[in-house]
């Protein structure tokens, strides 16, 4: 691995930390972990490994399972899943676009007159819905359906990843003191690999 710098920045008037200067604080520093943890799982899935995280769509490891033949475009099948199950090695858990749920809460195996669904949703709080067996999460960082990349089916106990510091937060009230303005940075140095 080498470590690669994340930054971010933020402004704020002195009048509103004035004003509010606890619950700014606050909302900065959550604000800025949602951000640093929302651009390295970006960075897992689609990062070019060039001064960022290797994503599992951009590395060589990664296996794609093609379409069936005769299959509509965009579409998700049982066989499209079944294949991508037995071509994984050790799979912990089923990553897929929002896009999807449409068609994976559809899918169902037909035994006689009955049906068993493939994907059952969240029935309660802190209990992830699951597909095949194995747990899936919903996100934004997968391509839309029909897009490779729109499901993708993980270990990350395989993907190395590593920081060589913390995210370290930092701020001055000189760099905008023309526009009374304060500034707010957070950076990390960290990289990762499939």
């Amino acid at each position: 691995l080498k470590s690669h710098p994340l930054y971010g920045v933020s402004f704020a008037s002195n009048e509103l930390i004035t004003d509010s200067p606890v619950s700014f604080a606050a909302i900065v520093s959550q604000g800025f972990g949602q951000e640093v943890s929302s651009t390295i799982f970006n960075e897992k899935i689609r990062g070019t490994g060039m001064g960022e995280y290797e994503g599992v769509l951009n590395a060589p490891c990664t296996i794609s399972i093609a379409k069936e033949s005769g299959q509509a475009a965009a579409t998700i099948t049982y066989t499209n899943l079944v294949k991508m199950l037995a071509r994984a090695w050790r799979p912990k858990m089923w990553l897929a676009n929002q896009t999807t749920i449409v068609q994976l809460a559809q899918l169902a195996f037909v035994s006689g007159t009955q049906g068993v669904p493939f994907w059952m949703g969240d029935a309660r709080n802190g209990i992830p819905a699951q597909l095949l067996g194995l747990p899936i999460y919903f996100t934004e960082y997968c391509e839309a359906v029909g897009t490779v990349g729109d499901i993708l089916l993980c270990n990350w106990g395989e993907y190395l990843e590593g920081a060589l510091e913390g995210v370290k937060r930092a701020e001055s009230m000189h760099v905008r003191s023309l526009e009374n303005e304060s500034t707010f940075r957070v950076t990390a140095r960290n990289d990762g690999r499939c």
